[in-house]
C-alpha cells in the first residue's frame, strides 16, 4: 500500500513538472510603420487632388503565422504615413525576421473576424455603407499589406466609384451589378 501511495505521489510530481514546462503565449509590443501605397488607397481623400491619408485612431489587424492582433494609429492629424502600435498575443521569433514563407500581413480596417495564413487574408466588407461627401466612409475601403519587416505599404483590395449629384432632393443612390453581381457599399 505504501508503494502505491509513493508511486502516485511521484507520478503527480512528474505530471506537475510537465505542466509547468509548457510555454505560455506571451504579449509582444509591436510598432508598425504603414504608408499609403499610392494616391488612390485608404480612408480619407484629402481634397480634390485625390491625396488619400491615414486618420487618427485608424485600426489595422496584423497577422503573423496565423495569429492576429489589433494595432492603433498614433496620429493626431491625417497623414500619408502612420505609426501603429499594439500588442501581439503570441510567440514571435525575431532572430531570423519575417520571410516570404512567413510574412507579416496587415489589414485595414481592423476586423476581429478576419483570419490569415501565410498566403492570404480573409475578411468581409460591410454590405451597407454610409456616404461621406468627398471621401470614403471611415473603415470602408479595404486595404492590405504584406511585408518582411515592420514597415508596410497598404494597397487597395476593392475599387471605388466617384460621382457628383447636382440635383437637389436626392435622398439615396442605389448601385446594382449588370448581371446581379453582389456589390458592397
Amino acid at each position: 500500500m505504501k508503494r502505491i501511495g509513493l508511486f502516485a505521489c511521484a507520478a503527480c510530481m512528474v505530471l506537475g513538472a510537465c505542466v509547468n514546462e509548457v510555454e505560455e503565449p506571451h504579449q509582444t509590443e509591436i510598432t508598425l510603420t504603414a504608408e499609403i501605397a499610392d494616391e488612390s488607397t485608404k480612408t480619407i481623400i484629402q481634397d480634390e487632388s485625390g491625396v488619400v491619408l491615414w486618420e487618427p485612431e485608424d485600426e489595422v489587424k496584423v497577422f503573423f503565422d496565423g495569429v492576429g492582433s489589433k494595432l492603433v494609429s498614433s496620429l493626431t492629424e491625417p497623414a500619408r504615413v502612420s505609426t501603429f502600435k499594439g500588442t501581439y498575443n503570441g510567440i514571435i521569433d525575431f532572430k531570423e525576421g519575417f520571410s516570404e514563407d512567413t510574412p507579416l500581413w496587415g489589414l485595414y480596417p481592423y476586423s476581429e473576424d478576419a483570419t490569415a495564413d501565410n498566403k492570404s487574408v480573409t475578411t468581409t466588407l460591410t454590405y451597407d455603407q454610409v456616404a461621406k461627401a468627398g471621401s470614403f466612409a471611415k473603415g470602408m475601403n479595404i486595404t492590405i499589406g504584406k511585408s518582411q519587416s515592420y514597415k508596410m505599404a497598404f494597397y487597395n483590395v476593392c475599387g471605388g466609384i466617384r460621382f457628383s449629384l447636382t440635383q437637389e432632393g436626392i435622398e439615396s443612390v442605389t448601385l446594382q451589378g449588370l448581371n446581379d453581381e453582389n456589390l458592397a457599399g
